[in-house]
């Protein structure tokens, strides 16, 4: 069962502004929700239709207490984001990231706006065992329903932590070896990675800021053989993750 506050509750949380209102966000299709009830996400509730949660009893009673709300077909097409409802969506409460307390391979992202990428980049380090990604800038919200859904799951298990200030962001870099991505760097066929070190993606369309350049340890690039102009941010976050990750 589902009301009409639920309904409008679920629906404002496409907005950032209530997002940050509510500390809450919203978990759509059954991959999602199921990675989301495996880890130590705060689900606050889930609605689902009746089949959905047929399938998946065993889960939802294993798992931990959950507010489950049966709901029929036509009113998840009124509290899903996605073209094509899903049969399943749950929200979330935004808990409160810290730094680790150890250093390790990290990723910065600077003002990387389109949610798609930075949720693929979320995905990307969680394959690749990084634990952290420091957002800079006017990056895209990691809690946009098109973040969420692009990180499958691993909004969950990575570390994601607004740098706020230019304070915040000094503090990063002075305990971190900075290793930028441009198109004039180092090779990374010819790159010696450092341990530990801090990779900054820059925007889809603008790339690192000169700021970052100034203070990057390392610039590095991806050689290519054909005539693009750039390889999506995306793209690059994963050959960059790989290669660190198998120096």
């Amino acid at each position: 069962m589902i009301t009409k506050a639920q309904i409008k509750h679920i629906r404002s949380l496409a907005d950032k502004k209530y997002r940050t209102l509510y500390k809450e966000f919203v978990v759509e299709g059954s991959k999602n929700v199921l990675e989301a009830c495996h880890s130590e996400a705060p689900i606050m509730q889930i609605f689902a239709i009746s089949s959905w949660i047929e399938q998946n009893q065993s889960t939802l009673h294993s798992q931990r207490s959950l507010q489950l709300n049966e709901v029929e077909p036509h009113q998840m097409s009124q509290i899903s984001f996605l073209s094509t409802p899903s049969d399943v969506l749950a929200v979330v409460a935004i808990q409160e990231t810290s730094i680790p307390s150890t250093q390790s391979l990290s990723l910065l992202l600077e003002e990387v706006q389109d949610p798609g990428n930075v949720g693929t980049m979320i995905r990307i380090a969680n394959w690749f065992g990084i634990e952290a990604i420091y957002l800079y800038g006017a990056c895209a919200d990691p809690y946009h329903p098109k973040t969420v859904q692009a990180a499958m799951g691993s909004i969950h298990k990575v570390s994601v932590i607004n740098l706020t200030s230019t304070q915040e962001l000094e503090k990063l870099l002075n305990e971190n070896i900075l290793v930028v991505a441009t198109l004039q760097g180092t090779s990374i066929k010819d790159f010696c990675w450092p341990p530990n070190c801090l990779i900054a993606i820059g925007n889809e369309s603008k790339g690192i800021s000169n700021y970052l350049k100034e203070k990057a340890s390392h610039n590095v690039s991806i050689p290519g053989s054909g005539n693009a102009e750039s390889l999506n941010a995306a793209v690059a976050c994963g050959i960059l993750c790989f290669t660190a990750t198998q120096a």
